[in-house]
């Protein structure tokens, strides 16, 4: 079975696991209280809608994000557009966002429109050919239409978490009919702890969710982009080193951003290493790659937005060398 196959066959089973579940929860939720909770649900249905619809103009607050204009870094419009065209994808709006910290970023809704925001602190730190990597990834987002999954099936947990909190304080300072009591705060009681669970496990599966799209996307850039494999990890390591080499500068330009840290191409908090040197060169940092991954630390990522560091370069490093292969797929 190929790489893309099991990588396919992993995220499908993840939102058929996802959606089955929220399915069969609020199936039990509504059978223990009766039709009324449904409004609820769809209320806060229609709350998270609007939310989701404006999400990409909270994050460009976030982030400082600011259109980047079609005289500002010219070949990296030129970029853009090739990859967009070889990828077969709708052309994204170029964005820059002002922080120093070296990332990126594919995000939108249907209001706004597919874009892509580069960091300053990329665009001066990494080589031509690692943005080129970076940017083949992001449009793989795009292409897969992950973006907009994502930030979609984001907002069901928080349903439950918040009907969870509405049964637990109408448990506590609901008005009932005294006969009534009794089986209605044990239904609520019930409610609430089922949806406090059904948040934990949908919580988990939303991340594991996440980590796949990132290795789905790292796929796309490395058959889109020649030698993209390679090039990939080597942006990705010299990502880490910058952002090692910031320090508290990182943590403080992306403190209030934490919420939306699963759009990044690398988790700040994570993917930061402060022993190893780096380079202007793409092919230096793929060695640099090749060490930090050769590393036999045990790092544990259930609770990740994006896979490990050093498993990701690991992943990256094969599938070079199995795409090396075909020249068919190796342009």
């Amino acid at each position: 079975m190929s790489f893309k196959t099991k990588l396919f066959a992993s995220m499908t089973l993840t939102l058929v696991l996802f959606i089955g579940l929220t399915g069969l929860a609020l199936a039990v939720i509504l059978s223990l209280l009766g039709v009324d909770l449904l409004g609820i649900a769809l209320i806060i249905a229609l709350v998270n809608i609007f939310e989701w619809m404006i999400a990409p103009y909270i994050i460009e607050a976030i982030y400082h994000v600011r259109p980047l204009q079609a005289n500002e870094y010219p070949w990296l419009h030129r970029m853009v557009q090739e990859l967009s065209r070889k990828m077969k994808v709708k052309t994204p709006k170029l964005m820059l966002a002002e922080i120093n910290v070296p990332n990126a970023f594919a995000y939108g809704s249907p209001l706004s429109g597919p874009r892509v925001a580069v960091t300053r602190g990329l665009v001066e730190n990494l080589d031509r050919e690692e943005i080129e990597a970076v940017l083949g990834h992001e449009l793989g987002h795009l292409k897969h239409h992950d973006v907009g999954i994502m930030m979609f099936l984001s907002l069901i947990p928080s349903m439950f978490f918040l009907i969870a909190r509405y049964a637990m304080f109408a448990s506590l300072f609901g008005g009932m009919d005294r006969r009534d009591r009794g089986g209605g705060i044990v239904a609520l009681m019930l409610i609430a702890g089922i949806s406090y669970l059904i948040y934990f496990i949908l919580i988990l599966l939303l991340l594991r969710h996440s980590r796949l799209r990132e290795y789905y996307a790292d796929y796309e850039s490395a058959i889109n982009v020649p030698l993209g494999a390679r090039k990939l990890a080597a942006a990705l390591a010299r990502i880490a080193v910058v952002t090692g080499r910031l320090g508290k500068t990182a943590e403080r330009e992306l403190a209030k951003a934490s919420a939306f840290k699963a759009l990044l191409i690398a988790d700040p908090e994570s993917y930061n290493i402060r022993t190893w040197g780096w380079s202007r060169s793409w092919e230096q940092d793929y060695e640099l790659a090749l060490r930090i991954a050769s590393e036999k630390t045990r790092e544990i990522s259930l609770f990740s937005t994006h896979p490990p560091l050093r498993e990701r370069l690991r992943r990256l490093i094969e599938l070079d060398k199995e795409l090396s292969s075909k020249t068919s797929y190796y342009r």
